[in-house]
């Protein structure tokens, strides 16, 4: 940013370099330029449909609120993002009859209840009949 912490006097250039030291980010990181915003027609359309509302295949337009997207892909961390052990998908999943996945809990001691009077003596209790 400038010295008075605005960047209406910064070239392009001078922004993105100032935002790229703020990052931490270095000359040589691996960075992709992205647009984001957008959509691409996956639809084949017949010959006389109109290209307004039907456009045709691959076709990419952009909204007017796209947005320019800088990604670091050397400082991305994919460390995260190992598969399960085996001992411990066995441990902590079991699997359904159609072969689904489901987390497996301890379920907790059900207590019984007390507030039934399971002898059927009506008599004990209070009627307001007038």
């Amino acid at each position: 940013m400038n010295k008075d912490g605005g960047t209406n006097s910064m070239t392009i250039d001078d922004l993105v370099k100032a935002l790229f030291d703020e990052l931490g980010w270095e000359e040589g990181d691996d960075i992709a330029i992205k647009i984001a915003g957008g959509r691409t027609s996956g639809i084949h359309q017949t010959d006389d449909a109109n290209p307004k509302w039907a456009p045709p295949f691959g076709d990419v337009r952009y909204n007017r609120d796209a947005q320019i997207v800088i990604e670091n892909l050397s400082r991305r961390d994919q460390s995260k993002s190992q598969p399960l052990q085996q001992d411990v998908l066995h441990r902590e999943f079991h699997e359904g009859d159609s072969g689904q996945l489901y987390k497996t809990r301890e379920l907790e001691e059900l207590r019984e209840s007390t507030g039934v009077d399971a002898t059927g003596d009506c008599d004990s209790l209070e009627t307001n009949n007038g």
